[in-house]
């Protein structure tokens, strides 16, 4: 799932974390599937850009 925008504040992070939980156990629940843990990962990808400048 792709998120519209980033996210900074922790409670915003958990907000959407719920949501995708919910939404993986609703999906579970129409397929008649049966389970007790929602394992969930989640990945950044952080760039660190160091910029060199030369000043004469």
């Amino acid at each position: 799932m792709t998120l519209p925008r980033d996210y900074a504040e922790a409670w915003e992070i958990e907000v959407i974390i719920l949501d995708i939980c919910t939404e993986v156990c609703r999906r579970a629940r129409q397929k008649k599937l049966i389970g007790s843990v929602v394992s969930v990962g989640v990945a950044a990808l952080i760039l660190i850009i160091q910029w060199d400048f030369i000043v004469k």
